[in-house]
């Protein structure tokens, strides 16, 4: 007797459980299989973000079995064998998002490769990180140099073969003009290649390439008070860790198109980031000024977005709300001068705009940092429409940290999460705003607290939190009482 359909699907469903696991089975199979991860250890992964949220089997959390495998089995290897950091896994698995065996067994080649006998250590790093920097599409001369295609190649099209191929063929040692043997890595003969070619691309220099980067080269002649290199990539770097930082923290999140609010759960939220490396390599190849120490302390303009709802284990869902935290600066002129005095405008804010909304659908939240400040007029007034809010951000040597906003009131607590600076620092800064305020160093000085918490841009309670540390530290200090106006007054005595 044929089966009736609802026979047919419950069979499908009942295979289907099978290919699902829990947390305890997924710790005994881990165990087994060579790769212990503790129950523990997976809900830490979900909470931070690493592994995907599980889906639902009536009350029980479940994995489907081949992926969460794969995942862990990963992870293993490129926390405790290739010393990969949590940020840095976090960001792998989003390359392959969408095929975590491929890159399980990318890994595994990987490591077979690594740990082959007679395999001398600075061939071991050379794989290693150039396995990983292509990946991050950072090894930019490698995908031209394999089968001539250019350009950065997407993660699941990096080959361990390949470099394996290139170390056997290129790598050689060499005496150098001391007599001691210097190893000469595939990186080396591969660029000297290319630029023979006159091919545009880049290199990377790593620990062991018999030919250190030359030399990091910045004019001299800068403006006083010019916001320098350094000091932008600092700032982008600073920005962006603590965006994903802080709105991971977030209870929920308000979706002004859909009206209601997501909880913001382990998984929850996806992260995208973009590094448009490339880009700031040609602008060096276009100066004639590249070199790998120089391409390392310059801003890249980097950015992270987050999409809710998030992608599904099962598929993309279409995004309804995309927050995002964005970097803006004047490569060029920190290319060319290695500082740069002024501040960005509304052509700056507008190009960032059109590359950052990514969907003509979702309602965009963006928070854009430039490292060098923006200009007065475009920071008063953040666009916003139906769509679209916009927090400025900026670094003031004055008042440190100040933000600029158009988001709506429901939107409002997603403020904190561009603020770069945490409740320590701002107690920190205020404590010494206080005790090196020119009124308050001479006895008897005296300046209204309103007066100064609108000079210096602080909220009443950080102020209370940094006085209570002034009093400890001097004790003539204090607030007084004064036709009932408040003042922070140095004692004479």
């Amino acid at each position: 007797m044929a089966k009736s359909r609802v026979e047919k699907v419950g069979a499908l469903l009942k295979a289907e459980a099978v290919d699902f696991l829990s947390y305890p089975q997924i710790e005994s199979l881990t165990t087994e299989s060579g790769y212990p991860t503790s129950v523990r250890t997976i809900r830490f992964y979900v909470r931070e973000g690493v592994l995907p949220a599980p889906r639902k089997e009536g009350n029980t959390p479940v994995f489907p079995k081949g992926e969460i495998l794969s995942l862990l089995f990963s992870i293993h290897l490129m926390k405790s064998r290739f010393s990969r950091t949590l940020n840095q896994i976090r960001r792998i698995l989003a390359y392959f998002h969408t095929d975590a065996e491929l890159l399980s067994e990318k890994l595994a080649l990987l490591y077979e490769e690594v740990q082959r006998e007679g395999r001398h250590r600075l061939e071991r790093e050379w794989l290693i990180e150039t396995f990983f920097e292509t990946i991050a599409g950072r090894c930019v001369w490698y995908p031209i140099a394999r089968r001539g295609q250019p350009g950065p190649r997407t993660a699941d099209e990096v080959l361990v073969t390949e470099l394996l191929d290139d170390l056997d063929r290129l790598a050689s040692w060499k005496q150098n003009d001391g007599g001691n043997s210097v190893w000469q890595s595939p990186t080396v003969v591969l660029e000297k290649s290319l630029e023979s070619r006159d091919a545009k691309v880049g290199h990377i220099m790593l620990s062991g390439d018999s030919e250190p980067a030359s030399g990091n080269r910045i004019p001299a002649k800068v403006s006083p008070g010019a916001v320098d290199l350094d000091e932008a990539r600092r700032q982008e770097e600073l920005f962006l860790q603590r965006f994903e930082n802080k709105l991971s923290k977030l209870s929920r999140v308000f979706s002004p198109l859909e009206k209601k609010s997501y909880a913001i759960k382990p998984g929850t939220l996806d992260p995208l980031v973009e590094d448009p490396y490339q880009k700031v390599v040609d602008l060096l190849k276009e100066k004639g000024v590249y070199d790998r120490g120089l391409l390392e302390r310059l801003p890249h303009d980097r950015s992270t977005r987050f999409t809710l709802p998030p992608p599904g284990l099962f598929g993309k869902k279409t995004p309804m709300l995309v927050i995002g935290g964005v970097v803006a600066s004047p490569i060029d002129q920190f290319v060319t001068l290695g500082a740069s005095d002024q501040r960005l405008g509304e052509s700056d804010l507008a190009r960032v705009l059109r590359e950052q909304v990514v969907s003509k659908d979702a309602y965009h939240v963006l928070g854009v940092l430039s490292t060098v400040g923006w200009e007065s007029a475009v920071f008063r007034a953040p666009p916003r429409d139906d769509r679209l809010a916009v927090v400025l951000v900026q670094l003031s040597k004055a008042r440190g940290w100040e933000s600029s906003h158009s988001l709506p009131k429901e939107l409002s607590a997603l403020l904190e999460a561009f603020d770069p600076e945490t409740l320590e620092e701002k107690v920190k800064r205020a404590f010494y705003r206080i005790i090196e305020h020119p009124k308050l160093k001479i006895p008897g000085g005296h300046v209204e607290v309103e007066e100064f918490l609108s000079e210096v841009d602080l909220p009443r309670g950080i102020f209370d939190q940094a006085m209570k540390q002034v009093t400890h530290e001097d004790s003539r200090l204090k607030i007084v009482q004064v036709s009932g106006s408040e003042l922070l007054k140095r004692d004479r005595f």
